[in-house]
């Protein structure tokens, strides 16, 4: 007779011991659960970051006056390689580009994330160069590369026909 409480308390102690388990599998999976939601998140709000700065880039290549206020859009690589030149403020950046390409009409294509800290986009760009008289219009899809320095997006690249270019 004192073998029935034993057994009905090893069986007390397995179901215990089960509950345990799969409330601690449940506890785990909700974990997991919540941590892809996190990421998916972050992944969201990066490329929406990204696609905010890029659309400000645009508008600033689109309306001439306004154009070297992207300036402050550049990384540090680049305004590294303007300081070089001589360029390191927006004025001086004024005159830098005071010849190059206008960028008339613009369409993003795609966003893809392709690293932690880099975005490239694709868009669609309508443009007139040499200016003088009258210019010459072409169309094009380029791919900008964005990347993240200090929780900011900055352009990093602009690729043209396989060419890297000063975004």
């Amino acid at each position: 007779m004192a073998e029935k409480p034993r057994l009905l308390l090893s069986r007390v102690k397995s179901r215990a011991q089960f509950s345990l388990i799969v409330t601690g599998f449940f506890l785990f999976l909700v974990a997991a659960c919540f941590e892809g939601l996190e990421t998916k998140s972050a992944v969201f709000d990066d490329q929406e970051q990204a696609e905010r700065v890029l659309k400000e880039y645009l508008r600033l290549r689109v309306n001439r006056s306004e154009n070297f206020k992207r300036y402050n859009l550049l990384s540090q690589k680049n305004k590294d390689f303007l300081m070089k030149s001589g360029v390191t403020n927006e004025a001086m950046f004024k005159e830098y580009i005071s010849d190059e390409e206008t960028f008339l009409d613009f369409k993003i294509v795609s966003l893809r994330k392709v690293g932690t800290n880099e975005i490239r986009a694709n868009v669609w760009c309508k443009v007139v160069t040499e200016h003088d008289p009258g210019g010459i219009k072409s169309e094009s899809q380029r791919e900008f590369v964005l990347i993240k320095e200090s929780r900011l997006w900055r352009f990093d690249d602009m690729i043209v026909d396989g060419g890297h270019y000063l975004p």
